[in-house]
């Protein structure tokens, strides 16, 4: 057996330009705690993590809501 054999088809990601909110509901939908940051060419860019929107955007006292998710990502 090999890796793509058990890999899931549709990859959720999530792109820099959209608010960390929309990435933490992202994270919250699928139950993950973190999501590829793709360009609109589909080539990664970054991670975003649960953790990275707490310390960087929430504890940083930014609005989730208005902060871009590539000000925020790994």
């Amino acid at each position: 057996m090999k890796v793509k054999d058990v890999m899931t088809p549709r990859v959720i990601r999530v792109g820099p330009e959209e608010p960390a909110a929309v990435a933490a509901r992202m994270l919250a939908r699928y139950n993950v705690g973190a999501l590829p940051v793709c360009d609109e060419n589909g080539k990664i860019c970054g991670m975003i993590t649960d953790r990275d929107i707490v310390l960087r955007c929430v504890a940083a006292g930014q609005d989730p809501g208005q902060t871009p998710v590539q000000a925020v990502m790994t």
